[in-house]
């Protein structure tokens, strides 16, 4: 495995464990016991998308295109959620959900048209 893909393995480790357990609010560091418990998650998640060649394509590069906004949604909607909804699995569904959708809706009605206002500006 390549330096790049253990780099983005290890991304997706910690990116699990803020979204399950918020581990990034209580702590400035992930706990042992919570980096184990996301291996055990993220291990064949990535095995399996290394094997089917997942990490390509246009909705990767889309991904890519909004992941600022789901960056900045993430937090605020796992925090709303985590009291409301007590099952792990559903509300981090519905926080990737919401945060994509939110961030789509953004770079449609924000990013976008500022994007094309900027290069029109530059020229």
């Amino acid at each position: 495995m390549s330096r790049a893909w253990f780099c983005m393995y290890l991304l997706v480790i910690y990116l699990i464990g803020e979204l399950v357990y918020g581990v990034g609010r209580r702590s400035d560091t992930m706990t042992p016991v919570a980096f184990a418990g996301n291996f055990v998650i993220s291990a064949p998640l990535l095995f399996f998308a290394l094997r089917y060649e997942l990490f390509g394509g246009r909705w990767l590069r889309y991904l890519g295109k909004i992941s600022f906004g789901i960056y900045l949604f993430h937090g605020p909607l796992r925090d709303a959620l985590e009291i409301k909804v007590e099952n792990v699995g559903l509300r981090l569904a519905l926080v990737l959900g919401a945060a994509v959708f939110l961030a789509h809706v953004t770079n449609k009605l924000v990013e976008a048209p500022l994007i094309r206002i900027g290069r029109r500006l530059a020229h």
